[in-house]
């Protein structure tokens, strides 16, 4: 092979690298209009009801509007004009609790219930995310060791079993640390 074959082939391999990487740059850029590189932090207060309808899944950036897109998420059926205020400030006191207590972002801990959810209803079990975080917070002040993850992942395999929203609850409970120094207090 002569040299300059052997330049022609390199000079086409760097160029096929350069359409790649123009590809993925493109790919990258979403449709064009937004670079989703780049983390821009939304203000929670000028979020409309139609962009919270429109995300699955809430991504670093979004940790501030976490409680509002819960309440999006609470009822599928329901279509809402406005985002619904009280239901929204009870979905900010758990997350603000949860993430307090599991060092977890707020967008973590709506996109795990969501998905604790959502898992569920796959197998006609259903719980509102609303029960689901009432349930959580009670078994984190019962100081039940893990993380938030551990939590839903718990909850679900009990729920499978056929135990119901309570009975989860209160085996999950009945396992905390707490509950265990009172048993082994006892003759």
């Amino acid at each position: 092979m002569n040299p300059i074959n052997f330049l022609a082939i390199i000079f086409c391999l760097v160029l096929m690298q350069g359409c790649q990487k123009n590809e993925l740059d493109a790919n990258h850029m979403g449709d064009g209009n937004r670079d989703t590189s780049q983390i821009v932090q939304i203000n929670p207060d000028d979020i409309d009801v139609e962009t919270l309808y429109s995300t699955s899944f809430l991504s670093p950036q979004d940790n501030n509007i976490a409680a509002k897109w819960l309440s999006i998420q609470a009822d599928k059926a329901v279509v809402y004009d406005a985002i619904p205020t009280a239901l929204t400030e009870q979905f900010e006191q758990h997350l603000d609790y949860l993430s307090l207590q599991f060092k977890e972002e707020k967008r973590i801990i709506a996109n795990r219930i969501v998905q604790t959810r959502d898992l569920l209803e796959k197998f006609n079990i259903q719980v509102s995310l609303l029960a689901l975080l009432d349930g959580m917070t009670a078994v984190r002040k019962s100081q039940l060791v893990g993380n938030f993850g551990d939590y839903c992942q718990f909850y679900i395999n009990l729920r499978q079993h056929q135990h119901t929203h309570l009975e989860a609850i209160k085996k999950m409970q009945s396992l905390s640390i707490a509950n265990q120094n009172v048993y082994e207090s006892q003759p």
